[in-house]
């Protein structure tokens, strides 16, 4: 038994394959520069909560350190409110899959 292609078919299961990757690649370039800034916020996070966490095992009660870790608690809390809008701004320009597939294929069909 054999099994015969028409001329012209398209296997609809390649084509889709291919438009998944297209996708992957698209949002890839799209999130690109927001995900360098998202992964520099966070690593400035990450070393302001060092900081702190160095101090205050340091133990000293002097009023410089208090009013040092005041003004970093305020840095660290400007820098979480800059990485939670840079990551909505990451989600928001990426369209979800669903949006992709509806919007990707707009063909207009009429009787």
């Amino acid at each position: 038994m054999s099994v015969q292609i028409k001329p012209g078919y398209t296997n609809p299961l390649v084509t889709m394959e291919r438009d998944k990757q297209k996708l992957k690649l698209t949002n890839a370039q799209m999130s690109g520069n927001n995900s360098d800034e998202v992964t520099s916020l966070q690593n400035r996070q990450q070393q302001l909560q060092s900081e702190m966490l160095l101090i205050k095992a340091v133990g000293t009660d002097t009023g410089q350190n208090t009013e040092k870790l005041k003004d970093m608690e305020e840095k660290l809390s400007e820098i979480s409110n800059d990485l939670r809008t840079a990551r909505a701004d990451s989600y928001a320009f990426s369209p979800s899959l669903r949006e992709q597939f509806l919007n990707g294929s707009s063909r207009t069909w009429r009787a």
